[in-house]
């Protein structure tokens, strides 16, 4: 009797297994749920990367294992499972006491580093001392007592340069109402690598925009390009697509395209272009009758290989007083100009932290290109070109004293602290994020965290995918497509 019943159990102990883990994948209830710590191995979440950036196999005097985040940027993998789910919500369990911004999200973009980015801590705002004042999702900072509620504060809005943002929209549109169109063609000779954003103004006038690009060939695989535009409510008025040149090797062979885009009959605003494509692509060119032409938070300038006989210098303008240089190539090492100061590269593949001293905008050069800035304002390559539609926003290294700020506008929502750890938790719908081989690029984001010599230890990370729950006619559906003879 009692072989019996061991025979029994173990036939049934697989038999159990497999039925609970198809319950799991099928989710009859909606949710499928993953719990991560980093010590852990899991089949959905990836350890946190690159190796050089993270101390991992670390333990609190609890037991309790954590990685500690000493540069930047970090990223993890998560793997969907085969069902069908339209949401993930991805929780965060961390410590950190002294970096100012963590940010974490999915890469939006296959044409671009641009990750969806949602708050996870922001100790300039805990610990800013102003008044608060709260209303549902938005909450308002203010220096002084100026406003009651924050109603109050969007019914007589103060004027946007004693306004700035952290992941809030304001919902007032900007107008210029001196503007005039130009009434004339600008051309830009450029070498902008890969994806670039800039934003531009529309009054009385057709958006026209010439846009001369090459496919260098330098990386295995196609390199289609699609520029986009968009309006102030985030819908894409115009879409244009050129698929690769048919060159999908690494020969160098070089094509020349040109995308030629207008549209008349748009209301007053706003408007922000898309120029997407990847590391292959080298924009050369730009023709616009539109008066600005304001590129948001990067130049990517290009190296000249292969389309002039010697590097040539760039010229441009910039708002921005924190930046962040590269070079990817050891004989591109240059001092890249801002203002009255200097930013030395030194080495390829090494970023260089530099502030910009002189106020207001300032006129940045670099010798020979072939250099990647990243920074927190815009850029354009003439001064008239040049407009800058947005209030400030708060960043890492954001100084609301010399921006004269004295209003702060967030959906921010403080993270809670349970047991040894904060956590903070965000919800992203899965239909757009950009999945490659089953696999989703998060990244936690924690910029100059070298430069501040700041600290971030992650603990666990968590997951629960959401779809709608299904009927009883909906289960037991996808439990006969899961089976290899149905029922």
């Amino acid at each position: 009797m009692l072989t019996r019943i061991a025979q029994l159990i173990i036939v049934l102990i697989p038999i159990t297994l497999f039925g609970r883990l198809l319950y799991l994948d099928i989710a009859p209830g909606g949710e499928f749920v993953v719990r991560y710590e980093v010590s852990d191995t899991s089949p959905f979440i990836d350890n946190l990367l690159p190796d050089e950036r993270v101390i991992k196999s670390l333990y609190n005097s609890s037991g309790e294992s954590y990685s500690t985040i000493i540069n930047d940027p970090v990223y993890f993998a998560v793997h969907t499972p085969e069902t069908q789910f339209e949401s993930v919500e991805v929780e965060v369990e961390f410590q950190n006491s002294e970096h100012p911004i963590i940010e974490f999200g999915p890469r939006a973009s296959i044409f671009s580093e641009a990750y969806d980015l949602r708050p996870l801590h922001n100790l300039l705002l805990e610990n800013l001392g102003w008044g608060k004042l709260e209303d549902g999702d938005r909450t308002l900072y203010q220096r002084e007592e100026t406003f009651d509620s924050v109603s109050d504060f969007f019914n007589d809005l103060p004027d946007r340069s004693s306004i700035a943002t952290y992941k809030y929209d304001l919902s007032d549109p900007y107008r210029i109402s001196s503007y005039t169109p130009l009434g004339a063609w600008q051309t830009f000779d450029v070498s902008l690598r890969g994806y670039h954003k800039y934003v531009t103004y529309i009054k009385d006038e057709p958006f026209v925009l010439k846009a001369v690009f090459m496919d260098m060939n330098r990386n295995i695989g196609e390199d289609e390009v699609v520029v986009r535009v968009w309006n102030e409510r985030d819908e894409v008025m115009l879409e244009e697509v050129v698929s690769d040149d048919g060159n999908t090797v690494t020969n160098q062979t070089s094509s020349t395209s040109e995308i030629s885009m207008s549209k008349d009959g748009w209301p007053e605003g706003v408007y922000t272009v898309e120029l997407s494509g990847t590391s292959d692509i080298f924009w050369r060119e730009f023709s616009t009758t539109q008066r600005y032409m304001t590129f948001v938070n990067q130049l990517y300038i290009g190296d000249d290989v292969g389309y002039l006989e010697a590097p040539r210098p760039s010229v441009f303008y910039t708002n921005a007083k924190h930046l962040t240089l590269e070079t990817f190539h050891a004989d591109a090492t240059q001092l890249v100009t801002f203002g009255t100061d200097t930013a030395e590269i030194e080495n390829s593949h090494e970023n260089i932290y530099h502030t910009v001293l002189d106020p207001g905008i300032v006129v940045g050069s670099t010798p020979a290109g072939d250099v990647k800035i990243v920074g927190d304002g815009k850029f354009s390559f003439s001064r008239g070109a040049y407009f800058d539609p947005d209030p400030a926003s708060i960043n890492t290294l954001t100084d609301l004293e010399a921006l004269d700020i004295d209003y702060i506008i967030t959906s921010y929502v403080l993270p809670k602290q349970i047991g040894n750890w904060l956590v903070g938790s965000d919800e992203f719908s899965l239909d757009g994020i950009v999945a490659e081989d089953g696999a989703i690029t998060f990244t936690l984001s924690t910029p100059y965290i070298s430069f501040l010599q700041n600290t971030v230890d992650v603990h666990a990370i968590n997951l629960t995918f959401k779809k709608e729950p299904l009927t009883r006619s909906g289960f037991w559906k996808a439990l006969r497509e899961r089976l290899p003879f149905g029922l």
